[in-house]
């Protein structure tokens, strides 16, 4: 690693990190936690190299249709500090006039997480007494994801 950079993604403005210099950005559950995460994602894509490609993971709609988790987070809801619910449309729109190509779009579905959902469940409860609402994401389909190339 050549530098490291400490940004608070609600507040700063991003001056500190150069334009054009990341071949990758990783955004993964973070935009639902800010106000501007719109903003947020086109200051990013300003740093992105031409070819650059970014990751953005968030809960999607789709979290607003499950029950609510005893343990952790399975509905939107359950999380006291998020704030914004968006749709892949939504951040699809943002990336797109910020100068970027939709690679790939979705409801993030781990083939692996899902085969070994019901023995993940089924372990949580005989362990714990619960089961752990991240083994449910998958089966639920409560994570969306966008990758994008900068163009």
């Amino acid at each position: 690693m050549h530098n490291f950079y400490s940004a608070d993604l609600e507040n700063d403005d991003l001056e500190a990190l150069p334009d054009g210099y990341f071949d990758a950005i990783v955004v993964s559950h973070v935009i639902e936690h800010i106000l501007n995460g719109e903003n947020c994602l086109r200051r990013l894509s300003l740093k992105l190299k031409h070819g650059g490609i970014v990751y953005i993971e968030f809960p999607g709609v789709r979290s607003l249709a499950v029950p609510h988790a005893k343990r952790g987070f399975l509905h939107f809801h359950d999380d006291p500090t998020h704030v914004r619910l968006y749709s892949v449309g939504e951040v699809s729109n943002v990336l797109l006039r910020s100068g970027c190509s939709i690679v790939r779009a979705g409801t993030r579905r781990d083939p692996y997480r899902l085969l070994l959902s019901p023995a993940l469940a089924l372990r949580g409860i005989i362990m714990q007494g619960d089961v752990w609402s991240g083994r449910l994401w998958d089966m639920f389909g409560i994570a969306e994801f966008i990758v994008a190339r900068r163009n």
